[in-house]
């Protein structure tokens, strides 16, 4: 993670599965939308942005594919001062991706006013692959994997 080419250590690391996110253009069955705006998603990159825009200096560990989905998420993140230096890119698999659906259309096979469903497309994503020999992290001497000793 960042160091040597002078930016913060990171204080605060999220670690996970962020995805490429396909956000409808109007309520609706997903049959019946007529586009969808590209976004992206996940608890760990929303923790990382918000966690950013305090000013607490925050990395990602994750891993993307080689595809649009992935440069676009790590492109974004970065963006919000997000640290994304030690995000793998996995040539063979793609970047998870889900589909939000909102319901309010009163078409048949909505979901109802104020309801929403995640479609998820992650099985065989590049982070499907994520284990502890890819996280980047040097813990300090004499620490255990208690919180708060990763460096």
């Amino acid at each position: 993670m960042a160091e040597q080419d002078g930016t913060a250590t990171p204080h605060a690391v999220c670690l996970g599965e962020s995805m490429a996110a396909l956000l409808p253009d109007r309520a609706g069955p997903p049959e019946t939308v007529g586009g969808y705006r590209p976004a992206v998603g996940g608890a760990e990159s929303n923790t990382a942005c918000a966690l950013a825009a305090l000013g607490v200096p925050t990395a990602w560990i994750g891993r993307v594919g080689d595809d649009g989905f992935g440069r676009r998420l790590t492109a974004e993140l970065a963006g919000h001062g997000v640290d994304v230096s030690a995000v793998a890119v996995d040539p063979h698999r793609p970047t998870g991706l889900f589909v939000k659906e909102t319901g309010g259309s009163a078409l048949p096979h909505d979901l109802g006013a104020g309801r929403s469903r995640l479609h998820y497309y992650r099985t065989g994503s590049a982070a499907s692959t994520l284990s502890p020999p890819c996280w980047p992290i040097r813990r300090r001497p004499g620490c255990s994997t208690a919180p708060g000793c990763c460096t």
